[in-house]
């Protein structure tokens, strides 16, 4: 609560880097109760949000730009929120030839290595009141027509905020006295 979790270690992979750099890819990623900041804005086109503070993003650019942009997001949670929040992430080749799109698709569904979404354990939490390590990579990517997802999870922590005393700008007292 009240404060940021960087979360790293997303990657978009193809074990052909040369022909990854050849289409485009298009990000969405999305949280429920919080915004998003991405590492890095160079290279890449937003379609929605700006990658500064937006709950939902999504962008298209290089296989580099795009791994620029994810390797290090910022969660942070909406003001006095704690729980569970999810971040999903889409990520969907761009290619304009039907054959390049059936070929990309296939090698998505696991046959010939295809673009996928690597994670690591690479999450941390800044400051007080992040549950844990902050935020954990559950379940497995998902490629279907060339579309891939994964869904992160946010676990937020309660803080007991300290009680603030609040007093008047200016107190006055009338007192009369009896002569």
């Amino acid at each position: 609560e009240d404060s940021s979790v960087h979360i790293g270690g997303l990657e978009v992979v193809d074990v052909d880097p040369a022909v990854a750099e050849s289409y485009m890819l298009r990000a969405t990623l999305a949280v429920g109760n919080g915004t998003l900041t991405l590492a890095s804005r160079a290279g890449i086109t937003f379609e929605l949000g700006e990658g500064r503070g937006d709950p939902s993003v999504a962008f298209f650019g290089s296989l580099t730009a795009v791994n620029m942009a994810i390797r290090q997001i910022e969660y942070e949670p909406s003001p006095d929120w704690y729980g569970q929040d999810f971040m999903d992430i889409a990520i969907t080749p761009m290619v304009t030839d039907s054959t390049a799109a059936a070929d990309q698709t296939r090698r998505l569904d696991g046959g010939e290595g295809g673009p996928g979404v690597a994670m690591e354990a690479g999450v941390r939490a800044d400051g007080d009141g992040v549950a844990g390590a902050g935020a954990e990579a559950e379940g497995g990517a998902e490629a279907t027509a060339g579309l891939m997802t994964h869904r992160i999870t946010i676990d937020v922590a309660p803080v007991n905020d300290l009680p603030i005393l609040t007093l008047p700008a200016v107190i006055t007292h009338n007192h009369s006295h009896p002569d």
